[in-house]
Protein backbone atom coordinates (compact mmCIF):
# COMPACT_ATOMS: atom_id res chain seq x y z
CA UNK A 1 0.00 0.00 0.00
CA UNK A 2 1.14 3.55 -0.72
CA UNK A 3 0.06 6.80 0.90
CA UNK A 4 -0.95 9.05 -1.98
CA UNK A 5 -1.93 12.71 -2.23
CA UNK A 6 -4.86 13.50 -4.49
CA UNK A 7 -6.22 17.00 -4.11
CA UNK A 8 -3.81 19.31 -2.29
CA UNK A 9 -3.42 18.13 1.30
CA UNK A 10 -5.80 15.17 0.88
CA UNK A 11 -4.27 11.70 1.18
CA UNK A 12 -5.51 8.11 0.93
CA UNK A 13 -3.79 4.77 1.29
CA UNK A 14 -4.03 2.96 -2.05
CA UNK A 15 -3.42 -0.65 -3.07
CA UNK A 16 -2.41 -1.14 -6.72
CA UNK A 17 -1.89 -4.31 -8.75
CA UNK A 18 -0.88 -4.00 -12.43
CA UNK A 19 -2.32 -6.46 -14.98
CA UNK A 20 -1.05 -10.02 -14.59
CA UNK A 21 -2.06 -11.14 -18.09
CA UNK A 22 -1.86 -9.30 -21.40
CA UNK A 23 -4.85 -7.35 -22.54
CA UNK A 24 -4.53 -3.71 -21.55
CA UNK A 25 -8.14 -3.72 -20.42
CA UNK A 26 -8.11 -0.59 -18.25
CA UNK A 27 -8.37 -0.03 -14.49
CA UNK A 28 -10.82 -1.21 -11.82
CA UNK A 29 -11.20 1.15 -8.86
CA UNK A 30 -12.61 -0.43 -5.71
CA UNK A 31 -14.03 1.35 -2.64
CA UNK A 32 -14.62 -0.96 0.39
CA UNK A 33 -17.07 -0.37 3.22
CA UNK A 34 -17.30 -0.58 7.01
CA UNK A 35 -15.11 -2.85 9.19
CA UNK A 36 -12.58 -3.18 6.36
CA UNK A 37 -9.12 -1.82 7.09
CA UNK A 38 -5.56 -2.86 6.45
CA UNK A 39 -4.86 -6.10 8.26
CA UNK A 40 -3.61 -5.58 11.79
CA UNK A 41 -5.22 -2.15 12.16
CA UNK A 42 -8.89 -1.97 13.16
CA UNK A 43 -9.71 -5.04 11.03
CA UNK A 44 -8.90 -8.16 13.04
CA UNK A 45 -10.41 -10.75 10.66
CA UNK A 46 -8.25 -11.16 7.56
CA UNK A 47 -11.24 -12.23 5.44
CA UNK A 48 -12.72 -8.74 5.74
CA UNK A 49 -9.43 -6.84 5.47
CA UNK A 50 -8.49 -4.44 2.68
CA UNK A 51 -5.85 -6.89 1.48
CA UNK A 52 -8.32 -9.77 1.32
CA UNK A 53 -11.01 -7.86 -0.58
CA UNK A 54 -8.36 -6.41 -2.88
CA UNK A 55 -7.20 -9.94 -3.68
CA UNK A 56 -10.77 -11.07 -4.43
CA UNK A 57 -11.47 -8.15 -6.77
CA UNK A 58 -8.05 -8.54 -8.43
CA UNK A 59 -8.74 -12.21 -9.16
CA UNK A 60 -11.84 -11.18 -11.13
CA UNK A 61 -9.92 -8.74 -13.34
CA UNK A 62 -6.50 -10.26 -14.23
CA UNK A 63 -6.04 -8.12 -17.36
CA UNK A 64 -6.79 -4.82 -15.58
CA UNK A 65 -4.93 -2.56 -13.25
CA UNK A 66 -6.78 -2.89 -9.94
CA UNK A 67 -6.74 -0.03 -7.42
CA UNK A 68 -8.37 -0.19 -3.98
CA UNK A 69 -8.83 3.13 -2.18
CA UNK A 70 -8.89 2.99 1.62
CA UNK A 71 -11.24 5.49 3.33
CA UNK A 72 -9.48 8.51 4.81
CA UNK A 73 -10.36 7.10 8.24
CA UNK A 74 -11.82 3.91 9.67
CA UNK A 75 -13.25 5.14 12.97
CA UNK A 76 -14.74 2.57 15.34
CA UNK A 77 -15.15 0.29 12.31
CA UNK A 78 -16.97 2.95 10.25
CA UNK A 79 -15.52 3.87 6.85
CA UNK A 80 -15.19 7.65 6.51
CA UNK A 81 -14.55 8.82 2.95
CA UNK A 82 -13.78 12.35 4.10
CA UNK A 83 -11.62 13.23 1.10
CA UNK A 84 -14.46 12.55 -1.32
CA UNK A 85 -17.54 14.06 0.35
CA UNK A 86 -18.91 15.48 3.59
CA UNK A 87 -19.75 12.66 6.01
CA UNK A 88 -20.75 12.35 9.67
CA UNK A 89 -18.92 10.37 12.38
CA UNK A 90 -20.46 7.13 11.08
CA UNK A 91 -19.53 7.79 7.46
CA UNK A 92 -23.04 8.66 6.32
CA UNK A 93 -23.19 11.48 3.74
CA UNK A 94 -24.26 14.71 5.41
CA UNK A 95 -27.40 16.47 4.26
CA UNK A 96 -25.33 19.55 3.42
CA UNK A 97 -23.19 18.06 0.65
CA UNK A 98 -20.72 20.27 -1.20
CA UNK A 99 -22.23 22.43 -3.93
CA UNK A 100 -18.89 22.05 -5.74
CA UNK A 101 -18.28 18.29 -5.47
CA UNK A 102 -14.60 17.39 -5.57
CA UNK A 103 -14.67 13.57 -5.62
CA UNK A 104 -13.81 13.23 -9.31
CA UNK A 105 -10.87 15.62 -9.09
CA UNK A 106 -9.49 13.79 -6.05
CA UNK A 107 -9.85 10.34 -7.65
CA UNK A 108 -8.21 11.34 -10.93
CA UNK A 109 -5.23 12.78 -9.05
CA UNK A 110 -4.91 9.67 -6.86
CA UNK A 111 -4.87 7.45 -9.95
CA UNK A 112 -2.27 9.57 -11.69
CA UNK A 113 0.02 9.28 -8.65
CA UNK A 114 0.04 5.48 -8.91
CA UNK A 115 0.83 5.56 -12.61
CA UNK A 116 -2.63 5.19 -14.15
CA UNK A 117 -2.58 6.97 -17.50
CA UNK A 118 -5.20 9.63 -18.21
CA UNK A 119 -6.60 7.67 -21.14
CA UNK A 120 -7.15 4.41 -19.22
CA UNK A 121 -10.74 3.18 -19.21
CA UNK A 122 -12.21 2.87 -15.70
CA UNK A 123 -14.60 0.44 -14.02
CA UNK A 124 -15.91 1.73 -10.70
CA UNK A 125 -16.80 -0.76 -7.95
CA UNK A 126 -18.22 0.31 -4.60
CA UNK A 127 -19.08 -2.12 -1.81
CA UNK A 128 -21.58 -1.34 0.96
CA UNK A 129 -20.70 2.11 2.31
CA UNK A 130 -18.10 2.46 -0.44
CA UNK A 131 -21.05 3.08 -2.77
CA UNK A 132 -21.34 6.62 -1.35
CA UNK A 133 -18.24 7.49 -3.39
CA UNK A 134 -19.86 6.26 -6.61
CA UNK A 135 -22.93 8.36 -5.93
CA UNK A 136 -20.76 11.40 -5.20
CA UNK A 137 -18.86 10.86 -8.46
CA UNK A 138 -22.22 10.96 -10.22
CA UNK A 139 -22.88 14.32 -8.57
CA UNK A 140 -19.65 15.59 -10.17
CA UNK A 141 -21.04 15.15 -13.69
CA UNK A 142 -21.27 18.87 -14.46
CA UNK A 143 -17.80 19.72 -13.12
CA UNK A 144 -14.85 19.74 -15.48
CA UNK A 145 -13.09 16.87 -13.69
CA UNK A 146 -16.34 14.94 -13.41
CA UNK A 147 -17.19 15.15 -17.10
CA UNK A 148 -13.64 14.12 -18.02
CA UNK A 149 -13.79 11.16 -15.64
CA UNK A 150 -17.19 10.00 -16.87
CA UNK A 151 -15.88 9.96 -20.45
CA UNK A 152 -13.48 7.20 -19.32
CA UNK A 153 -15.97 5.03 -17.42
CA UNK A 154 -16.74 1.56 -18.78
CA UNK A 155 -19.10 0.37 -16.01
CA UNK A 156 -20.32 1.18 -12.51
CA UNK A 157 -20.97 -1.61 -10.01
CA UNK A 158 -22.88 -0.95 -6.77
CA UNK A 159 -22.24 -3.95 -4.51
CA UNK A 160 -24.86 -4.41 -1.78
CA UNK A 161 -25.17 -0.71 -0.91
CA UNK A 162 -26.57 0.31 2.46
CA UNK A 163 -26.24 2.80 5.29
CA UNK A 164 -27.50 2.99 8.87
CA UNK A 165 -29.90 5.80 7.94
CA UNK A 166 -31.62 6.93 4.75
CA UNK A 167 -31.11 7.88 2.05
CA UNK A 168 -28.72 5.22 0.80
CA UNK A 169 -28.04 7.28 -2.34
CA UNK A 170 -27.42 10.93 -1.47
CA UNK A 171 -28.26 12.31 -4.90
CA UNK A 172 -31.35 14.14 -6.13
CA UNK A 173 -33.48 13.32 -9.14
CA UNK A 174 -32.21 16.54 -10.75
CA UNK A 175 -28.57 15.51 -10.20
CA UNK A 176 -29.35 12.05 -11.57
CA UNK A 177 -30.78 13.67 -14.70
CA UNK A 178 -27.64 15.85 -15.03
CA UNK A 179 -25.49 12.73 -14.76
CA UNK A 180 -27.54 11.11 -17.54
CA UNK A 181 -27.13 14.16 -19.78
CA UNK A 182 -23.37 14.05 -19.42
CA UNK A 183 -22.76 10.30 -19.67
CA UNK A 184 -25.51 9.73 -22.22
CA UNK A 185 -25.96 6.09 -21.27
CA UNK A 186 -22.53 5.23 -22.69
CA UNK A 187 -21.83 2.61 -20.01
CA UNK A 188 -23.87 0.10 -18.00
CA UNK A 189 -24.76 0.46 -14.31
CA UNK A 190 -25.07 -2.67 -12.20
CA UNK A 191 -26.93 -2.93 -8.91
CA UNK A 192 -25.88 -6.07 -7.04
CA UNK A 193 -27.55 -7.03 -3.77
CA UNK A 194 -28.11 -9.68 -1.12
CA UNK A 195 -30.87 -10.41 1.41
CA UNK A 196 -28.50 -9.05 4.10
CA UNK A 197 -29.22 -5.53 2.85
CA UNK A 198 -32.28 -5.72 0.62
CA UNK A 199 -34.48 -7.64 3.09
CA UNK A 200 -33.25 -6.12 6.37
CA UNK A 201 -36.38 -5.76 8.54
CA UNK A 202 -34.59 -3.24 10.76
CA UNK A 203 -33.69 -1.08 7.77
CA UNK A 204 -36.54 -1.43 5.27
CA UNK A 205 -35.44 1.83 3.65
CA UNK A 206 -32.40 0.07 2.12
CA UNK A 207 -34.39 -2.12 -0.24
CA UNK A 208 -36.83 0.71 -0.88
CA UNK A 209 -34.03 3.15 -1.73
CA UNK A 210 -32.39 0.66 -4.09
CA UNK A 211 -35.63 0.23 -6.03
CA UNK A 212 -36.26 3.98 -6.08
CA UNK A 213 -32.73 4.76 -7.29
CA UNK A 214 -32.91 2.17 -10.07
CA UNK A 215 -36.24 3.67 -11.14
CA UNK A 216 -34.70 7.17 -11.27
CA UNK A 217 -31.86 5.86 -13.43
CA UNK A 218 -34.19 4.09 -15.84
CA UNK A 219 -36.50 7.10 -16.03
CA UNK A 220 -33.63 9.21 -17.38
CA UNK A 221 -32.71 6.56 -19.93
CA UNK A 222 -29.76 4.88 -18.21
CA UNK A 223 -29.13 1.13 -18.61
CA UNK A 224 -29.42 -0.56 -15.22
CA UNK A 225 -29.08 -4.27 -14.44
CA UNK A 226 -30.11 -5.68 -11.06
CA UNK A 227 -28.62 -8.89 -9.68
CA UNK A 228 -29.25 -10.74 -6.43
CA UNK A 229 -27.00 -13.24 -4.66
CA UNK A 230 -27.50 -15.52 -1.67
CA UNK A 231 -30.45 -17.13 0.08
CA UNK A 232 -31.35 -18.27 3.54
CA UNK A 233 -30.54 -16.53 6.81
CA UNK A 234 -28.91 -13.12 6.16
CA UNK A 235 -25.38 -12.85 7.52
CA UNK A 236 -22.24 -10.77 7.31
CA UNK A 237 -20.62 -13.46 5.16
CA UNK A 238 -23.57 -13.26 2.75
CA UNK A 239 -22.98 -9.51 2.50
CA UNK A 240 -19.27 -9.90 1.72
CA UNK A 241 -20.04 -12.75 -0.69
CA UNK A 242 -21.38 -10.16 -3.14
CA UNK A 243 -17.78 -9.04 -3.79
CA UNK A 244 -16.90 -12.55 -4.92
CA UNK A 245 -20.19 -13.26 -6.70
CA UNK A 246 -20.89 -10.10 -8.65
CA UNK A 247 -21.20 -10.51 -12.39
CA UNK A 248 -18.81 -8.27 -14.32
CA UNK A 249 -21.30 -8.03 -17.18
CA UNK A 250 -24.74 -9.34 -18.05
CA UNK A 251 -23.15 -12.20 -20.01
CA UNK A 252 -20.64 -13.16 -17.29
CA UNK A 253 -21.14 -16.88 -16.55
CA UNK A 254 -17.98 -17.37 -14.46
CA UNK A 255 -19.44 -15.42 -11.55
CA UNK A 256 -22.99 -15.15 -10.28
CA UNK A 257 -25.39 -16.61 -7.67
CA UNK A 258 -23.76 -20.03 -8.00
CA UNK A 259 -20.63 -18.59 -6.32
CA UNK A 260 -22.47 -17.81 -3.05
CA UNK A 261 -21.08 -19.29 0.14
CA UNK A 262 -17.47 -18.30 -0.52
CA UNK A 263 -16.93 -16.55 2.84
CA UNK A 264 -18.66 -19.32 4.80
CA UNK A 265 -16.37 -21.90 3.20
CA UNK A 266 -13.37 -19.72 3.96
CA UNK A 267 -14.39 -19.47 7.62
CA UNK A 268 -14.75 -23.25 7.92
CA UNK A 269 -11.40 -23.91 6.23
CA UNK A 270 -9.57 -21.59 8.64
CA UNK A 271 -10.87 -23.23 11.82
Amino acid sequence: AVHVEGRHGCHNWVLHRPPVVDGGAGVVVFFPGDITDTCGESCQDYRYSAESLFWIVSSKYPSHHVVAVRPRMVYEMFALYLNFLNVDQMGNPRAELREDPIAADHLVKLLSKVGIASEERITLVGFSKGCVVLTELMRCAETGAGAALLSRIEAMHFLDPGLMQPPVFRISEEETAAFARVCGGRFPIFMHGSPRQLDDANRPFVGENVLEFCTWLRNVGLPVSQHRYGSGEPSLNMHFDVIHCFRRSDVDEEFGPHCAGFFDKWAKSSV
